[in-house]
C-alpha cells in the first residue's frame, strides 16, 4: 500500500511539474483565445475600435507570453520571419503552394 501511494505521488509530481513547467504556454494560450474571441465580436458588430484594442492586447499579450517562457528571441524571429515573408510576394506565394501540394501529400 506504501509502494503504491509513493508511486502515486511522484506521478502527481512529474504532472505537477510539467504544468508548472509550461504554465505560461498555458496562460497565454488562455488569454489568446479570450482576446481572439473578443476580435470576432468586435469584427460581428462593425467595432473597428474594439477590434483594434483587442489586436493590440493579444500581440502584447504574446510577446508576455513568450518573455515569461523565456522564448522572446523566437517571439522576434517569428515576427521578422513574417515581415520577410509578406515583404516578398513571390516567397508567399511559393510557401503556400508548397503547404498546399504537402497537405495533399
Amino acid at each position: 500500500m506504501k509502494h503504491e501511494t509513493a508511486e502515486l505521488q511522484q506521478l502527481a509530481d512529474q504532472i505537477n511539474n510539467a504544468y508548472n513547467k509550461n504554465k505560461p504556454y498555458y496562460q497565454g494560450k488562455a488569454r489568446r483565445d479570450i482576446l481572439e474571441a473578443a476580435k470576432l465580436d468586435a469584427l460581428n458588430s462593425e467595432d473597428k475600435f474594439a477590434f483594434e484594442n483587442s489586436d493590440h492586447a493579444q500581440f502584447i499579450s504574446d510577446m508576455l507570453a513568450f518573455s515569461k517562457a523565456g522564448k522572446l528571441q523566437d517571439f522576434k524571429d517569428m515576427i521578422n520571419s513574417n515581415v520577410d515573408m509578406y515583404s516578398n510576394p513571390d516567397a508567399t506565394e511559393r510557401d503556400m503552394l508548397g503547404s498546399e501540394i504537402r497537405e495533399l501529400a
